[in-house]
């Protein structure tokens, strides 16, 4: 059996948790802040579900595509169903516990919010990671939740049981840290990674394997297979990448502020203040004010990625992918009688237009370039 362990770089905060403790009293205590290995399988497996999609070739029956994707990530990633099939491999992560913090993050204030006739700076790093802390009159937000401070390393070891699946393993791995991140708001840009030594791990690809990337956007080319919309998260034809036009950021933090600014406006300028028609399909639930209708969908993942990367030793620089999937696949109905009628074919027009003219704000005067 063969094991690769992968140098892992925390880049930006990372909100994880698991269980809440139990207090002595009974009471629930705070969620354990520590890296769980069956955590990141799952986030490995949903990249290469992501990729591999696209790969299937011969296919044209959708739901035949997706019974045949299901046997092989059972294969690969183990399975219940049909009695059970092991995993391919193993993950071990040490050490466990990293230093954590539940500090305020650097103030980066550059969002004005108007409240009652006034106007009010906000940091951008906060309404990126929303949710992970709580108002505390005159004290401001205080995280509820902690997260593992950035620039901390831990080792990823990836044993492998089955050799036939080891490229499919390794491939996940590079889509998911050049692309994606681990934890809470991970989509928000939190929890970016590197792999320290990539040349090490993805060499057992291959001596040609990173010697043919010659940019993500190589790379990215390659996976554009199927120009038909996948019925979820997965790479074809309509993907895109946008990247920051500066280059040299010297901290995390500037470099996902710009990000956050740019996601800001761009959602800002789908719509007239006060509408939500459009920004429910770019990521649900919205927090809308009473009178305004909730979003059609009570959960949505958006399909962007924003993502912080290192280049050298202190240089950041950041990205942003968009994926593009139905937005509903299968039917859908609700319980919930309070939120609007859903029409699955207008719904996923209304998503598809959605998006494509958010890719264009992208691009409008934002520091950002289209390089896919």
């Amino acid at each position: 059996m063969e094991s690769i362990t992968c140098e892992i770089e925390i880049l930006t905060p990372m909100f994880i948790g698991g269980a809440p403790q139990t207090l002595i009293n009974g009471e629930p205590g705070k969620a354990i802040c520590e890296l769980r290995a069956q955590s990141i399988k799952g986030l490995l497996r949903f990249w290469w579900r992501a990729y591999k999609y696209g790969q299937i070739t011969g296919i044209h029956d959708v739901e035949l595509m997706l019974q045949k994707l299901q046997k092989e990530e059972g294969n690969i990633f183990g399975s219940v169903s049909g009695g059970g099939t092991k995993s391919s491999f193993a993950i071990s992560i040490s050490p466990k516990h990293l230093d954590i913090s539940s500090q305020p993050l650097p103030n980066q204030a550059s969002h004005k919010v108007p409240v009652k006739g006034k106007t009010f700076s906000t940091n951008i790093l906060e309404y990126l990671c929303y949710g992970t802390y709580e108002y505390v009159k005159g004290q401001g937000n205080k995280f509820i939740r902690e997260y593992l401070k950035e620039n901390q390393v831990f080792n990823l070891k990836l044993r492998f049981d089955n050799q036939d699946y080891r490229e499919d393993i390794l491939t996940a791995l590079y889509l998911f840290s050049e692309f994606g991140g681990i934890g809470s708001r991970s989509r928000n840009g939190f929890g970016s990674f590197m792999v320290q030594n990539k040349d090490e791990v993805f060499g057992a690809l291959g001596d040609g394997f990173l010697k043919n990337i010659i940019s993500n956007k190589d790379f990215l080319n390659r996976l554009k297979v199927s120009d038909e919309i996948p019925p979820f998260t997965a790479f074809s034809s309509g993907i895109k990448l946008f990247t920051t036009f500066k280059k040299d950021y010297r901290s995390w933090d500037l470099c996902l502020a710009d990000l956050g600014k740019v996601y800001r406006s761009c959602r800002e300028e789908l719509e007239p203040r006060h509408h939500y028609e459009k920004r429910q399909y770019i990521g649900a639930p919205l927090d809308p004010p009473q009178e305004h209708s909730k979003s059609i969908l009570e959960r949505h993942s958006k399909p962007y990625f924003l993502k912080v990367t290192k280049v050298g030793s202190s240089v950041y620089c950041g990205s942003i992918l968009f994926i593009p999937s139905f937005y509903v696949y299968n039917e859908y109905e609700t319980k919930d009688k309070t939120r609007p009628p859903f029409n699955r074919a207008r719904d996923n027009i209304q998503f598809q237009q959605t998006c494509m003219l958010f890719n264009a704000l992208l691009t409008k005067d934002k520091g950002l370039e289209a390089i896919l």
